[in-house]
């Protein structure tokens, strides 16, 4: 069973998934910061 969690670091949302006993956060959510923060300097 997957479970899923949002935490918010600085203003942005970051998803956290649980499946099996491990643990994963989404990448692609961090990406999506770093880009934005990049576009915007």
């Amino acid at each position: 069973m997957t479970k899923n969690k949002k935490i918010n670091v600085q203003g942005v949302d970051i998803f956290l998934f649980q499946e099996h006993q491990n643990d994963y956060i989404s990448l692609t959510d961090i990406a999506r910061y770093k880009i934005l923060s990049l576009l915007m300097t």
